[in-house]
């Protein structure tokens, strides 16, 4: 299976954020940002972190946003601190998510963007609790269509 991979050019898009993460302070502003819920500056982390790696699709950055801004809020709102997470965070954070949304999959995208944000503060050289090591997807629990 081929997969194309749009074409964007360097100083655009997702290397802009890369360039502004690159550097000796990455560390220290990647904490300030997780002790200050700054959305901007996490969405923008994560951002750096996905240009590094292989290239993705708009659709999946767009994905992963949401989920990172969706954890985000979750968190400021549940007074999680974004390092230090209680135990139990991600499974609280699982089920929210399965309360707000009918489709699985919708928890499972919310669910990558939120591990995603870990993966990049893990990235900056941040060591923290991961909150979803050991939080499984959702299954989806109806039949499936015979139809399709």
């Amino acid at each position: 299976m081929t997969h194309l991979t749009p074409y964007i050019p360097a100083g655009t898009g997702h290397d802009v954020h890369h360039d502004a993460w690159m550097g000796a302070s990455a560390k220290a502003r990647a904490a300030a940002a997780a002790r200050d819920h700054d959305h901007d500056a996490l969405w923008s982390l994560v951002a750096a972190m996905l240009a590094e790696g292989d290239r993705v699709s708009p659709h999946t950055v767009k994905a992963y946003r949401a989920g990172v801004l969706r954890y985000l809020a979750w968190a400021k709102s549940s007074g999680v601190a974004i390092l230090r997470p209680e135990r139990g965070t991600g499974t609280h954070y699982r089920f929210d998510l399965m309360r707000a949304y009918a489709n699985p999959g919708t928890v499972n995208t919310r669910l990558s963007g939120a591990r995603a944000l870990y993966r990049a503060l893990a990235w900056a050289g941040l060591e923290h609790a991961d909150p979803f090591a050991q939080v499984r997807g959702v299954r989806d629990g109806r039949a499936p269509d015979p139809l399709s």
